[in-house]
């Protein structure tokens, strides 16, 4: 319904945000209409991290296989074709960033994500024997190699904050030296562990 008011009410509607990591920008517009996308990344499944996807899910052979290539040959084109669509691409990274222009063979302007500073403040003396790293729980962020990391290191303790498919296979690798966390809506709870966390670790 959405995208059909915004297609039909073009006098009300002239600069058009999506928000797209997938289908947000493939949103149908006039050609008076301003289209901008805010890309956090191509679909990565169809594009750079395809052979994985397949191999991951077991769906590099037989029929299943044969028909989701298929499938997410005709979900590449439909990607380019909406690419072509959008006005103007922003990217939230400089890596996101090469990625739609190597993918689209388009520029995009890079605009970090917002972060609310003031939840976060730097505390002396407040920094207790933990390390800590937040994402969501899938295959292609690699926290399984931060988890797999600190299995071998005694007495080092590691905190996960996320939520997804991969939670139990990272569970998988846990041993009594690793504590594990959901994400929790509140942010207070982010918070805690990142203000008196030892280091905060980065994944991809």
């Amino acid at each position: 319904m959405r995208f059909r008011f915004l297609y039909d009410h073009k006098v009300l509607v002239h600069l058009i945000i999506s928000s797209s990591s997938c289908v947000a920008k493939g949103i149908l517009t006039h050609s008076d209409q301003l289209h901008i996308c805010y890309c956090h990344t191509p679909m990565r499944y169809i594009w750079d991290l395809y052979f994985e996807y397949l191999e991951l899910n077991k769906l590099n052979k037989g029929i299943k296989g044969i028909l989701t290539k298929v499938l997410l040959h005709k979900v590449r084109n439909w990607d380019l074709l909406h690419a072509a669509r959008v006005d103007h691409f922003i990217a939230n990274s400089k890596n996101v960033a090469k990625r739609i222009e190597k993918i689209y063979q388009r520029k995009a302007e890079v605009i970090y994500p917002p972060v609310d500073c003031s939840y976060f403040k730097l505390e002396k003396n407040q920094s207790q024997e933990f390390y800590v790293t937040a994402a969501r729980l899938v295959h292609y962020k690699r926290v399984d190699l931060i988890v797999k990391a600190f299995a071998h290191l005694k007495h080092k303790k590691l905190i996960v904050i996320g939520e997804g498919p991969e939670l139990n296979t990272l569970k998988s690798f846990a041993t009594k030296n690793k504590n594990f966390h959901l994400f929790l809506p509140s942010i207070n709870f982010s918070y805690l562990f990142l203000t008196n966390c030892l280091k905060f670790l980065v994944n991809t």
